[in-house]
C-alpha cells in the first residue's frame, strides 16, 4: 500500500480507515510488548512470534511484519531474505505510508530480523529457512 492508497482509504471511509490504522498501531505495539517480555524471560524469537501469531492471526501478523520491514528496509541489519518476505506482501504499507500512520517498533533491528525469520519458519511448518 503506497501513500496514495492510504489517503484514498481515508477519503472513502474515514471511520473505517481510522479504525484500521489504530489496529495496525496496536498490533505493532503488541509485538513490542511480547518481544520485551520474552527477552526479559529468556525466550526465543520462535516463542515471541508464536505468541504474536496466536494473538493476531496470520493475515495481521504478515501485514504488520512486512510493514515494519518496509520502514526499516535501508537498515543493513535486516536480511535480504526477510526483505524479500516484505516485497511479496504488496498489501503491506510502504515506508512512507507506515511512517505517516505511525506504525513502527522500538525493538532493535536485529531482533526484528530474528523474529521475521522465526515467522517465516513458522509459516513453512518448521522447516529451516535461509537468512
Amino acid at each position: 500500500m503506497n501513500i496514495n492508497d492510504y489517503y484514498a482509504m481515508f477519503k472513502e471511509d474515514r471511520e473505517n480507515a481510522r479504525t484500521a490504522v489504530r489496529n495496525w498501531r496496536k498490533y505493532a505495539e503488541r509485538l513490542d510488548e511480547i518481544q520485551k517480555s520474552d527477552w526479559m524471560n529468556h525466550r526465543t524469537p520462535d516463542d515471541t512470534i508464536k505468541a504474536f501469531y496466536d494473538e493476531v492471526g496470520e493475515k495481521n501478523a504478515s501485514f504488520v511484519l512486512a510493514s515494519l520491514l518496509n520502514v526499516h528496509q535501508y537498515d543493513g541489519r535486516i536480511s535480504e531474505a526477510n526483505l524479500e518476505f516484505a516485497r511479496i506482501h504488496p498489501e503491506a504499507m510502504d515506508r512512507e505510508t507506515a511512517l505517516n500512520a505511525s506504525v513502527h517498533t522500538s525493538m532493535h533491528m536485529c531482533h526484528l530480523d530474528q523474529i521475521v525469520r522465526a515467522y517465516r519458519k513458522l509459516l513453512s511448518g518448521g522447516a529451516s529457512v535461509p537468512w
